[in-house]
């Protein structure tokens, strides 16, 4: 592959004898929960370094060019970011101490000083989107106390070019690592919208002494979203957000249980046996990383579910990296079902 700009570059392959490894091959492999195979030898790890530096500096300065973040490029950052978090994940110490961590903490002052050169914004609107400084922060706080200098962020803050929304998303996403960003960014949370509420309940930006109110405002955007018949679109993605916190994050949900009991994930992790799955719609288990509603909808979706994303598969295959449609596609005796129904069709076809 060229490594050009422009072209495809060195950034996604890298070659170890027969086997090819890089970016893109590692989020394959932190998809199929299997990151515990990312390569840790310094060789190969100081080509990711190098490739994740010049795949940044190329994304600053393509998305300069055009003049808005490239929807392509911040999905590039995101693989880079899942990498980073699959890297976290593995856990071993020793390539930690040796190799990772002084990177990460490196790579997180890096990309804001190098994106001060650029448009802010659309810099701002890159590192937000990809989830990027999140997932870095998260690593970097986990591995060892660290904090910045919140000079490196308050650029971003203080510039009329970046949105207030991302500002308070900027904030959320490095405040464990930039702890007086919070005293810099003063945000008020009864102004927040649907997606800057879960953003910082997700990333644990408000104390314990701010949970009444964030439960309060919590409730009264789902309240309202309910209540308006032009926004259903809206209010079914921000229920399925709240579910999704409730899981991972153990925020209460028995206070909005009246504003999220319809919605197809609640029922799926509470009442499985209500749902309708060969009408269900499939994009209700994107993002869905609970491994309750994986199984209850494996459980009692069986197999009329497991045709209907494996007939999606292919149409689409991207849908293999969404971890509730790879893990439904992994199980073998559907696996077997699915190609018998094929070649029972396919002879059919042919006898006629």
């Amino acid at each position: 592959m060229s490594s050009k700009c422009g072209g495809k570059s060195s950034v996604y392959v890298y070659k170890g004898g027969d086997e090819k490894r890089g970016i893109r091959a590692l989020v394959g492999l932190y998809f199929k929960n299997k990151y515990f195979l990312f390569p840790d030898d310094k060789e190969t790890l100081e080509k990711i370094k190098k490739d994740i530096l010049y795949a940044i500096i190329y994304s600053y300065m393509r998305c300069s060019e055009k003049g808005y973040a490239e929807e392509e490029l911040i999905k590039e950052f995101h693989n880079i970011a899942l990498v980073i978090l699959g890297y976290c994940s593995k856990n071993d110490r020793e390539v930690w101490e040796n190799e990772l961590n002084d990177f990460y903490i490196m790579l997180f002052r890096y990309v804001l000083e190098i994106g001060m050169e650029y448009d802010h914004g659309i810099v701002v609107k890159l590192l937000v989107n990809s989830g990027l400084l999140e997932i870095l922060s998260l690593c970097i706080d986990q591995i060892q106390p660290y904090e910045y200098d919140p000079e490196l962020i308050l650029g971003y803050l203080m510039d009329p070019s970046v949105s207030d929304t991302d500002k308070r998303m900027l904030s959320f996403m490095t405040h464990r690592v930039c702890r007086p960003v919070k005293d810099i960014a003063k945000i008020n949370i009864e102004e927040l919208s649907e997606d800057e509420l879960t953003a910082a309940i997700r990333t644990q930006y408000f104390e314990s002494d701010d949970r009444e109110r964030v439960n309060r405002r919590l409730f009264d955007l789902l309240r309202n979203l309910s209540l308006r018949e032009d926004m259903k679109d809206k209010y079914a993605s921000f229920v399925k957000d709240v579910i999704n916190l409730h899981v991972e994050y153990a925020i209460p949900i028995s206070a909005y249980r009246e504003y999220i009991k319809s919605h197809p994930l609640y029922k799926i992790l509470y009442c499985p046996e209500t749902v309708d799955y060969e009408k269900l719609d499939l994009r209700v288990f994107v993002n869905v990383k609970s491994q309750k509603i994986i199984n209850n909808a494996v459980e009692y979706g069986r197999y009329p579910l497991y045709k209907r994303i494996r007939d999606a598969y292919y149409k689409d295959m991207g849908i293999k990296f969404c971890e509730a449609f790879n893990q439904i596609l992994r199980i073998e005796n559907y696996k077997y079902f699915y190609e018998t129904d094929r070649k029972e069709k396919k002879n059919r076809k042919n006898r006629n």
